[in-house]
């Protein structure tokens, strides 16, 4: 282990100790490219993800868990997403209130554990 970290010194110099560069892990990077995402690029995948829930909502599929999205996500793009991709954007749309998390427990269909589900907020209706 000590001679990887001696052999990677020295192959890329001014990245030994003592040098001032900081260890970036592979969990770093992945937060940091998650977060230069432009705004524009976010808003649409929310708007993909929430129109995922709002199709499977129209084919009778009540609420879902945020795995049972993740699946739909994957049938309907072909595009595997990552959980914590899935997780913050449902919770930019809880906090924009086009999603909503429902007050009961039930069992996700896939991995079996209680979970809150969530569905796509309903539209309101105008009074005539």
């Amino acid at each position: 282990m000590q001679a990887e970290s001696n052999t990677a010194a020295a192959a890329a110099p001014g990245l030994g100790r003592g040098s001032g560069a900081a260890f970036v892990s592979s969990l770093d990077a992945k937060a940091q490219v998650f977060w230069d995402l432009s705004p524009r690029l976010m808003a649409q995948f929310q708007g993909r993800l929430l129109a995922v829930l709002v199709q499977e909502r129209q084919q009778g599929v009540q609420n879902m868990s945020a795995k049972e999205l993740r699946e739909a996500y994957f049938k309907a793009t072909g595009a595997w997403v990552d959980m914590s991709s899935i997780s913050s954007t449902i919770n930019g749309l809880v906090k924009g209130k086009r999603v909503e998390r429902l007050n009961f427990l039930r069992k996700c269909s896939v991995t079996g554990h209680d979970i809150t589900p969530i569905r796509a907020v309903p539209k309101q209706q105008s009074l005539v």
